[in-house]
């Protein structure tokens, strides 16, 4: 019995160590000077991303989760919002289907 209670106890904590959001799944973040003070979206719409220095002048990325149940990052707002009133438009990644570059017309 013990045994399984401390394997279930494992399990749980490996569990939770591998559902982490990784800055990975982070939206559009270059991490320089004009990112510092700028929050960026995240795959996961209760996350949000933030660029920071650490002590030795290093650039890191971390995932932040918005503090309270139902409550989603807003990019233009740049805070997490309550759902009733997140744009859910706001973080799509926009991709131009146009090819670069755009061929000019042959105006003859």
């Amino acid at each position: 019995m013990l045994f399984l209670v401390v394997f279930g106890g494992l399990l749980l904590l490996a569990q939770g160590v591998w559902s982490q959001d990784s800055p990975e799944q982070c939206v559009g973040v270059k991490c320089d000077y004009q990112d510092l003070n700028k929050r960026f979206c995240h795959v996961n719409k209760a996350r949000f991303c933030q660029c920071g220095l650490d002590e030795n002048g290093d650039w890191f990325l971390q995932v932040i989760a918005c503090p309270y149940p139902d409550t989603f990052f807003s990019r233009s707002q740049q805070l997490c919002v309550h759902s009733s009133v997140w744009n859910p438009y706001e973080c799509a990644i926009q991709i131009d289907p146009t090819p670069w570059p755009t061929p000019v017309p042959d105006y003859v």
